[in-house]
């Protein structure tokens, strides 16, 4: 799984404007993964993808922190504090049944909270 290496050319796509590409360049990747998300807007509980425990609150699987430093330009004005997006990172390869196996998490988790 290509999870960004340091110096890797990456694309920012804002949330609130998901036609606009910002490029960028991975400058920090965490040493190890952690199950502990930081973030709760990232967990489906959020509004975030990603899928976690109902008994532990932890990640079902280990997530990486990769730090991006985004390319001035044009486009810095469109940008602002807090701002969510999603980053492209060159492609992954995910088998499918575990695809589908987070995909049910997350829906679950969805109808949980209603």
């Amino acid at each position: 799984i290509g999870f960004g290496r340091l110096g890797d050319e990456v694309v920012f796509r804002p949330t609130s404007s998901p036609d606009l590409s910002i490029p960028g360049v991975v400058v920090r990747v965490t040493p190890s993964g952690s199950k502990t998300i930081q973030q709760a807007a990232l967990t489906g509980e959020g509004g975030g993808d990603i899928a976690i425990s109902p008994i532990t609150g932890e990640a079902n699987e280990p997530y990486f922190q990769v730090e991006v430093l985004l390319e001035p330009g044009p486009h810095s004005e469109a940008l602002t504090y807090g701002m969510t997006g999603r980053v492209l990172i060159g492609s992954r390869v995910e088998p499918v049944g575990r695809w589908l196996w987070r995909a049910g998490l997350r829906l679950m988790q969805k109808l949980e909270r209603g």
